[in-house]
């Protein structure tokens, strides 16, 4: 991850390559044969099985992400709205203008295509895995908040988390389906930014200790596991485990986050590259693969059949890695020009966090 100070953070981009590959993993093992319902034999792979928690994964690295760019810094609200209107826009401009001609050309009126994506910047509904860009918006909106609130005292995100559990308890006692709140909006999300920023604040790029990363790991493993086993994403509409869901996501990836980011593990130089890339050219994986990955798995079945998980997984790795090719076509065409109309958004200021200093910078 390139700041638009130039800093770079090579373990993030490696972080957003996992997270990409989860996403893409959903989508094309399901595609491909494997029945939304299975469940792996090896607990940890229920996380690719149920990549969707990829995105989570995206969410809580965002809030730590910006918690360590400005920590201990104002924060120069237009320039960063300016920033990352810039960064995220353009290929999102790209894929909602294909998008919009498609139903066009399929017999939707110009005027209810218009107002669909006009409707999607308010509300996550945007096609192609964008409405998550809606709540990445969302929490753009409250950042400057959370930073003071959690900046103040730290241990206050905890609260903030609690909160947003028990609203979504409250909703789901109304009567309300929970899941879609839990999925698809930042009343679920919610809990991933504020536990990122509170782990950049509880760690500030320090080891964490190999017994917490450990205990964290098993009990979420466990716990993941079991949802898969229950039923999964598309077994748990009405299930109230999304009450809680988010939060276990948020705490787990936080931790793995900052332990990874905080670690002094070193990968081989061309292979840390090679991932790096692969997070550097994440947002157009994420965005564009949408019209790939079915492409992708229907000519593969057209030869293997339908294929079993095992078998669907290295046919996934295969496909993805096909696919960086347009990834990295997308980035240095749409995505790329755009990023040096960045200006800083965040100066030097009186610190706001009393428990130590502030060392980040912009991007």
């Amino acid at each position: 991850m390139r700041s638009s100070s130039e800093q770079y953070f090579e373990k993030l981009d490696h972080i957003r390559a996992l997270a990409a590959f989860m996403v893409f993993t959903w989508h094309f093992i399901h595609a491909a044969g494997v029945p939304v319902g299975y469940v792996p034999t090896l607990p940890v792979l229920s996380l690719i099985e149920e990549g969707h928690t990829g995105v989570s994964l995206f969410m809580t690295l965002s809030g730590y992400l910006f918690a360590k760019l400005l920590d201990g810094r104002q924060i120069i609200y237009k320039n960063f709205l300016r920033n990352r209107s810039v960064r995220l826009l353009p290929l999102l401009a790209f894929v909602l203008l294909i998008t919009a001609a498609g139903w066009v050309a399929n017999g939707t009126p110009v005027q209810e295509a218009a107002a669909w994506i006009a409707l999607g910047s308010v509300l996550p509904m945007w096609p192609n895995g964008a409405w998550s860009i809606t709540v990445e918006w969302h929490f753009y909106l409250i950042l400057p908040a959370l930073l003071f609130i959690v900046g103040i005292r730290r241990e206050s995100a905890l609260m903030l988390i609690f909160a947003a559990i028990g609203l979504r308890l409250s909703l789901f006692i109304a009567g309300w389906e929970i899941q879609p709140i839990g999925y698809w909006t930042i009343i679920g999300h919610f809990d991933q930014f504020v536990a990122g920023i509170y782990a950049w604040h509880l760690y500030q790029g320090t080891r964490v200790r190999p017994l917490v990363i450990l205990a964290v790991a098993m009990v979420f493993v466990t716990f993941y596991h079991g949802f898969n086993i229950s039923g999964g994403f598309y077994g748990s509409q009405a299930s109230p485990v999304w009450i809680y869901l988010p939060a276990a996501e948020a705490a787990f990836y936080a931790v793995m986050i900052a332990a990874y980011d905080g670690s002094k593990l070193t990968l081989p130089k061309r292979l840390s590259a090679s991932i790096s890339f692969v997070g550097t050219v994440s947002y157009s994986i994420y965005l564009l693969h949408f019209w790939y990955y079915g492409p992708a798995a229907k000519m593969v079945t057209q030869y293997l059949g339908l294929l079993p998980f095992g078998l669907s997984l290295l046919c996934s790795l295969l496909a993805f890695v096909l696919f960086l090719p347009i990834a990295a076509l997308s980035y240095r065409c749409i995505e790329q020009p755009f990023l040096k109309l960045r200006k800083r958004y965040a100066r030097r200021g009186p610190h706001f966090k009393p428990e130590g200093s502030y060392t980040g910078a912009l991007r």
